[in-house]
């Protein structure tokens, strides 16, 4: 039984091995100065990956909703961490446009810590129960 199983299980690797690598499309002589192979994407992964990116809009316009009505402590302490983790480019994220919806500029939130241990201990309380009213949202 147990070696009937181990069959299948390696027959089912295989089948999912060779199915990666028929998306691989190898590049002609001329296109080889890239030396790579080149994943082409199947239309049920462009499917996949705009409905990830349209519920992660939604999510994110969601959170900054209600990130907007926390307790002014917490809100900032929330923000500038998420604003010392992100990279600001030109264009802004998914993230920074559901925050420029409800008129906050994540770029003006982005700061050091403190440098006094008291208020560094203090920003970690204020992240910390941010972060926890975050997490008991109905949709997070």
């Amino acid at each position: 039984m147990l070696e009937h199983i181990s069959m299948v299980i390696a027959h089912n690797c295989c089948k999912d091995m060779r199915r990666k690598d028929q998306r691989l499309t190898r590049l002609s002589l001329d296109e080889q100065m890239f030396v790579r192979q080149v994943v082409m994407p199947n239309r049920s992964e462009v499917s996949e990956i705009a409905l990830d990116n349209l519920f992660r809009e939604w999510l994110y316009m969601k959170v900054s909703q209600d990130i907007v009505k926390f307790p002014e402590k917490q809100r900032r302490a929330l923000l500038v961490d998420l604003a010392n983790m992100m990279h600001f480019d030109e264009e802004p994220t998914l993230l920074q446009q559901a925050f420029l919806e409800q008129k906050i500029r994540l770029q003006d939130y982005q700061q050091s810590l403190p440098m006094n241990s008291v208020e560094r201990s203090r920003h970690a309380s204020l992240l910390s129960v941010a972060l926890k009213r975050v997490g008991k949202l109905k949709y997070v």
